[in-house]
């Protein structure tokens, strides 16, 4: 969305503007403030991204096995995705499953409409969430055939993608341990770093104020969030093959 975007983008120069000017001449703070700011900027992103995907993943299977019970029912394709729309609750899947509807029947530029399989194909392609994606690009081939079919193909997805949430919740509980000692390592050099920065303000301002002590200062960072980047990626333990 544009206005979160630009709150990200501008939050980040400020950011990076501003804790540049602290540890290093103007002139100096100007140069590498772009590239920083860039970092920044790609990370906020990265993290929104992965916001937006876990809410995606975390409605997908209860989805996925309603859309199986009302095709299994009898429904079509289209109304059992409006039944659905109707109680799902805003959000990223919600915005993406009304994609489905609202693009069904639209007319395309290279002329005719644009068919279910054409929607779900094409949503399968814009999707950030790669289980979403597999998912989609599983009933975009099953949308065209028969009912029977397709109740099947998505009872299958179903049951594939609660298999899938047991091992991720295994992979989790097996990995919790690593993913907090490698927080609180990462935490404790933080912490460390900090109470040397305020008690020696002085020596690390000498430090670091030419062009070497701040690559090195980069690096230290670097090395003192490892840990904590290693626990954070821990944590999105999972597999989307399913």
């Amino acid at each position: 969305e544009p206005g979160p975007l630009a709150g990200i983008c501008g939050g980040a120069v400020v950011v990076g503007a501003a804790t540049l000017s602290l540890i290093a001449p103007i002139f100096l703070a100007l140069v590498l403030s772009a590239p920083l700011s860039a970092s920044l900027i790609w990370a906020l992103l990265a993290i929104a991204e992965a916001r937006h995907v876990a809410q995606i993943d975390r409605d997908l299977t209860a989805t996925v096995g309603r859309l199986s019970a009302l095709l299994k029912s009898g429904s079509g394709f289209r109304v059992a995705v409006e039944r659905i729309l109707a109680d799902l609750p805003d959000g990223p899947l919600r915005a993406e499953w009304g994609f489905l509807l609202t693009r069904q029947g639209a007319n395309l530029s290279a002329g005719g409409i644009a068919t279910p399989q054409q929607v779900v194909a094409a949503l399968a392609a814009q999707t950030a969430s790669a289980r979403h994606a597999t998912l989609l690009s599983h009933l975009s081939v099953a949308v065209g055939q028969p009912q029977d079919v397709l109740a099947r193909r998505s009872a299958a997805a179903y049951a594939a993608l609660q298999a899938s949430d047991r091992q991720r919740e295994e992979a989790v509980t097996e990995l919790a341990q690593m993913r907090y000692s490698g927080i609180a390592v990462g935490l404790a050099g933080m912490a460390m770093a900090t109470y040397l920065t305020l008690t020696q303000w002085e020596r690390v301002s000498v430090a670091y104020s030419t062009p070497l002590g701040i690559a090195v200062g980069i690096v230290v960072l670097v090395a003192l969030a490892l840990p904590i980047g290693g626990g954070a990626l821990l944590a999105r333990a999972g597999d989307v093959d399913y």
